[in-house]
């Protein structure tokens, strides 16, 4: 466990401290405590779909938690290498198999949402013989919109079952309860 949460505001474990990347962000760091918020939400925000900042895009993910947290508003996250890399290793550490897949679902789905925003039925091209043709098939862009309904079902189906994950697993990963050695 690295953070535990009291009062709604993370705090870092002692096993935590002791992981490199965090022990140069406590170490190297003007305001650590702040620094590792950030850290945790951004971190978390990504994976947890009960995290409050979890609908943000990432730019205005780092734009919000950067308000919320650091207080010098000239910073970035690209400039600051301790923290890149404390959010790396906290990526690779905390995702598990349903968030990694809810995550790609998620991907998935905005890229189709950009696909069918840029179809333009007034775009053609040339065939084989020198025909002008649709470029867009309606027909296909009709059927495949017809089945998005269930890719929608599918991921908040998904997304509540990594959010009841997370809830289940709240006392391992966010510090809200004590487990005994029969816990494991």
């Amino acid at each position: 466990m690295i953070f535990t949460v009291n009062n709604d505001t993370p705090s870092i474990t002692l096993e935590g401290v002791y992981i490199p990347e965090f022990t140069k962000v406590w170490k190297d760091s003007e305001n650590p405590q702040n620094k590792l918020a950030f850290i945790y939400h951004y971190c978390q925000s990504q994976h947890n779909p009960t995290n409050p900042y979890y609908n943000l895009s990432p730019e205005e993910r780092i734009k919000i938690l950067r308000k919320d947290y650091i207080e010098d508003e000239e910073w970035e996250l690209e400039n600051d290498p301790i923290v890149q890399e404390a959010i790396d290793k906290y990526n690779t550490l905390i995702p598990t198999a349903s968030s990694a897949m809810l995550k790609s679902a998620e991907i998935t789905a905005h890229r189709l949402s950009e696909y069918f925003s840029s179809v333009d039925f007034n775009k053609t091209k040339v065939d084989k013989e020198g025909n002008e043709i649709d470029f867009y098939d309606p027909k296909k862009i009709v059927d495949t919109l017809k089945n998005l309904s269930g890719v929608v079902k599918t991921i908040q189906e998904l997304r509540l079952q990594v959010a009841k994950e997370w809830e289940g697993n709240k006392g391992r990963l966010k510090g809200t309860q004590t487990l005994s050695i029969f816990d494991e």
